[in-house]
Parts: structure tokens; C-alpha cells; sequence
């Protein structure tokens, strides 16, 4: 991890968890500068759980540090949950070493930002990464 002056905020963990639908399912993701830890729990086919764990690569840390801009995720507004109608949460933890932030199925129609909807893509795209390599 790059080192900051000490009065800059850092990103110390980055947390995706996606939870809901009538199959029980959740995942969740937890990437720091060190590590990823990834599983699933799909309750309705009897607690199948599948989990994987590896080394983070200095590439990926920085790819998702880099592309995240801390004062726009102050202003993410959580959109509706879906669990209510059988969908599935989907909720982004960002822990800094002044606290964290963290929102639930960004509703990004109020506060348009590409690079938040990018980021949050990514992320997306390494849990469903992760999950192939769980199996």
C-alpha cells in the first residue's frame, strides 16, 4: 500500500455483500491491501456454503483504491430494498482510517457519478470472479 501523508485518509478494507431472493442467498466480499475472502451461502439447496481466500495483488488494491473518490461516496443515496419482493441487497463498505462509509443498491439517479457506477461495477465484476473461482 502506497504510504500518505498522515492526514490524508486511507482505505483499509473494502466490503461488497449481496443478500436476498427467495433462494436464501448471500454473498460477500472483503478485499484488503493484503487479502481477498470471498463465500457464498445459498440457504434453500441445505447451507450450501462455497468460500475462497487468496493473496490480494498489489494491481487489484490499487485499481480499486485508485478509481474511488471518497467525497463522492459521501454523497451515494441509498436506493429501495429489493428483498421485499423477492430481490437481492446489494451493499458497499468502504473502512478508511478516519471510519467508513456505506450504502445499499446505490441510487445513482440522484447524485450522478460515472466513476462511482464504475467502481461499483468492478466490484460487481470481482465477485462474480471470485465466485467462479470458489466453485
Amino acid at each position: 500500500m502506497e504510504r500518505s501523508p498522515d492526514n490524508q485518509e486511507q482505505i483499509r478494507l473494502v466490503r461488497y455483500s449481496n443478500a436476498g431472493g427467495m433462494l436464501g442467498w448471500t454473498e460477500t466480499l472483503v478485499i484488503r491491501p493484503d487479502s481477498v475472502l470471498y463465500n457464498t451461502l445459498m440457504a434453500a439447496k441445505d447451507n450450501r456454503r462455497t468460500a475462497f481466500a487468496e493473496r490480494n495483488t498489489g494491481q487489484q488494491w490499487d485499481e480499486l483504491t485508485r478509481s474511488l473518490d471518497l467525497k463522492a461516496i459521501k454523497k451515494v443515496i441509498s436506493g429501495m430494498s429489493q428483498q421485499p419482493v423477492d430481490g437481492t441487497d446489494q451493499t458497499y463498505t468502504v473502512v478508511t482510517s478516519r471510519g467508513s462509509y456505506q450504502f445499499t443498491n446505490p441510487d445513482f439517479s440522484v447524485h450522478p457519478d460515472t466513476a462511482l457506477e464504475k467502481w461499483v461495477s468492478l466490484i460487481q465484476r470481482l465477485a462474480g470472479a471470485y465466485y467462479q473461482k470458489s466453485l
